[in-house]
């Protein structure tokens, strides 16, 4: 697959950002409040927690699901993959759980988690409550063994810092490529 100039650019822009920086660019979607920035507890954690942007409480019944808004977008890096995942207290206490998907590098609409309710109760989500959380990691590369991948990986993310760890950068616009806002099946469910 020949790249385009566009995505060579975009890429550029992304990856200098994170390179000099160690910042992924975050863009807050539908809000204003910074709480919705992904945000790590601890910087030791892989994920970063994602909250629910909605403005009242959501129930979600025994067995059934919901979609819901995160309230931002992001500039996943080239050769990297920003998943989605459940948080795990959330599963153990109520068996509720985020479905896990990917968010690809060209993805820049707002991100949503499709929560289920495998438990016995109903389930009530709070505006603002942490529902789901992100990592982001390196993919393998084609051509590359997968220990080069991850070694190429950590040196574009933390120049040679091992201790650095990349954390958001919150920005007015998202470098944005062919595929923008189109997710959730947008490329065919066959």
């Amino acid at each position: 697959m020949e790249l385009t100039q566009p995505y060579l650019d975009y890429q550029a822009k992304v990856n200098r950002e994170l390179e000099l920086r160690g910042n992924l660019l975050v863009k807050l979607i539908e809000t204003t409040d910074e709480s919705f920035v992904p945000q790590r507890k601890y910087p030791s954690d892989a994920g970063f927690d994602c909250r629910a942007r909605i403005k009242e409480s959501i129930v979600i019944e025994p067995g059934k699901r919901a979609c819901i808004p995160l309230g931002f977008g992001i500039n996943i890096p080239m050769h990297h993959t920003g998943d989605l995942r459940p948080r795990s207290g959330l599963t153990k206490k109520n068996g509720v759980m985020a479905a896990y998907g990917t968010i690809d590098t060209g993805y820049t609409g707002e991100v949503q988690a499709n929560i289920f309710n495998f438990g016995d109760e109903p389930f009530y989500i709070e505006p603002g409550d942490r529902i789901a959380q992100l990592v982001v990691s390196p993919l393998a590369k084609p051509n590359k063994g997968f220990l080069s991948t991850i070694i190429d990986a950590f040196r574009t993310l933390f120049k040679g810092k091992a201790n650095h760890v990349a954390t958001m950068k919150l920005v007015d616009e998202l470098v944005e490529l062919e595929r923008k806002n189109s997710g959730f099946g947008s490329t065919g469910v066959a």
